[in-house]
């Protein structure tokens, strides 16, 4: 199962579970991934499944950048334990074969 570990600013774990085709990453409550840091954008980025099932992560053009292994992106295909920051929350993509 492929996932995502989020690590907010306070240390406090959060995992979910991508099982879909998208979902939305940012501080506004509708998201499917909510950000509790204020350097995220209301609506930060995207995690999307591409045709090869892959994950692509997409920043929507955030304030303060999304960044994937300490490089500023503006999609990037995720790989198996690829760390991801949105503004300060720390995220760790887990892909199983």
């Amino acid at each position: 199962m492929t996932k995502i570990t989020l690590t907010h600013t306070d240390g406090s774990e959060e995992k979910f579970s991508l099982e879909g085709k998208m979902f939305s990453v940012g501080r506004a409550s509708d998201n499917a991934i909510v950000l509790r840091d204020n350097t995220s954008s209301q609506y930060h980025a995207v995690l999307k499944e591409n045709e090869n099932g892959q994950y692509i992560v997409i920043d929507l053009i955030s304030k303060n950048h999304t960044q994937v292994n300490g490089n500023i992106i503006s999609s990037h295909v995720l790989r198996d334990a690829d760390r991801i920051l949105f503004g300060d929350t720390l995220a760790l993509f887990e892909a199983t074969e």
